[in-house]
């Protein structure tokens, strides 16, 4: 015990310390050795921003810090702080730490975990999680998660509770997780995909559920770790991220929801979205026009101003595309686009990448037709390093087309 106020008195000199040139610090992030916080000094009064980074021993972190009765509750926080982060809590929260911090911020507007097991290991810890969201639901406006995962059935519960605890609800959601698939053979089971549709509201302004890729160092070390040279041969010539199937659970989960609440829009509860991203899922060139048009006969103020799918290569893409964003001025707002290539058989990648990473203005003066607004197509197949991507953009009425490849791969 000496030992843990040893370390709080140390953090709470060095916060009362690090001030910029302000006498009250906006801003501040803390490392932890415990769950133990420090007490704030009065010149954190006026925080609007607080990190919490994990520094938590992982020898010790489930035996010493996560055990019954070892965290002992502490509502310190500056009743000021409008954004908390999270990150890098990989075994999760002692309960009942995440429901004393909800309860010292009555104003909390932004949520960001990154790399947390958001729901701990036990079921106390998971009670106590849902609890916190259930608190945080009636402020909160935007939330991050990050390579941050849960048990199953969690998110799906967060995500109703965010809609229906409050009237507004958040308004930026984002989720995204660095893609393992090549690696990890459970990666999408873990990424939970189907909960995700419950995240979507009418409340949402800006929604993105995605993938990104691994940092190229990151993924030479992942293929490195490999122990059969066989595995390690497959693995030097993957590239590019798989989404979610397109006629599995989770990418139909999506379209449910978008119809669901588009359906209501008689009764002004229709989906106000202005950028949305949903390149984690799969969709045929027909959904994507048909989400386009749900969103823009939502309110009607305009629809989607930016958008970011992943699109099957269907025989004759292309045309059904625009046919859809042509349906009643679906995609007339949209100023950015950006379309991530599934090809729909295995080996015909190479061939699908040279119809999407298109070089024909003519086709590209087709997209500007349908979008008027359009200022940015930005195309890549499965986001392959190896293949690279096409962007066009708008310049003083003419386009302009840049291609990016990487060695990296």
């Amino acid at each position: 015990m000496a030992t843990a106020m040893a370390s709080s008195t140390q953090q709470a000199t060095d916060l009362s310390t690090a001030q910029d040139e302000a006498e009250y610090p906006l801003a501040a992030q803390i490392s932890l050795s415990s769950f133990t916080l420090p007490t704030f000094p009065e010149q954190a009064s006026k925080l609007r921003s607080l990190t919490l980074t994990s520094d938590i021993n992982l020898n010790d972190y489930q035996t010493k810090h996560l055990a019954p009765g070892t965290f002992e509750p502490c509502t310190t926080l500056p009743k000021s702080l409008t954004h908390l982060t999270l990150e890098l809590f990989s075994l999760g929260f002692p309960a009942p730490f995440l429901t004393e911090i909800g309860k010292s911020l009555p104003s909390l507007q932004s949520l960001t975990l990154f790399s947390c097991l958001v729901d701990g290991l036990e079921e106390r810890s998971r009670r106590d999680a849902l609890t916190f969201f259930q608190n945080a639901a009636k402020t909160l406006k935007e939330i991050h998660i990050v390579d941050s995962f849960a048990r199953a059935g969690f998110w799906k519960e967060v995500g109703k509770t965010l809609s229906t605890t409050s009237d507004s609800g958040p308004a930026i959601v984002e989720v995204s997780y660095t893609y393992r698939g090549h690696y990890e053979s459970d990666f999408l089971n873990r990424v939970s995909g189907e909960e995700w549709a419950e995240f979507i509201s009418p409340s949402a302004i800006g929604l993105s559920l995605n993938f990104t890729s691994p940092p190229p160092d990151l993924d030479t070390e992942l293929k490195m770790q490999t122990e059969k040279p066989e595995d390690a041969e497959f693995l030097q010539a993957q590239d590019g991220i798989l989404p979610f199937a397109s006629d599995g659970r989770a990418s139909l989960a999506v379209r449910r929801k978008i119809e669901q609440i588009s359906g209501h829009k008689k009764e002004g509860a229709g989906l106000n979205l202005k950028v949305l991203n949903l390149s984690m899922f799969s969709l045929r060139p027909v959904e994507v026009g048909e989400i386009a048009y749900a969103v823009a006969a939502g309110d009607g103020s305009g629809g989607l101003i930016g958008l970011t799918v992943s699109m099957l290569l269907e025989k004759d893409w292309f045309e059904i595309l625009l046919k859809g964003l042509r349906e009643k001025g679906a995609g007339s707002a949209i100023e950015s686009l950006e379309i991530v290539g599934v090809p729909v058989e295995s080996g015909d990648g190479a061939e699908n990448a040279e119809k999407l990473l298109m070089k024909s203005e003519e086709k590209i003066k087709a997209f500007n037709n349908e979008c008027s607004k359009l200022e940015r197509l930005e195309m890549t197949v499965l986001q392959s390093r190896r293949i690279g991507k096409v962007i066009w953009t708008k310049e003083s009425g003419s386009w302009r087309m840049q291609r990016e490849t990487s060695s990296e791969s």
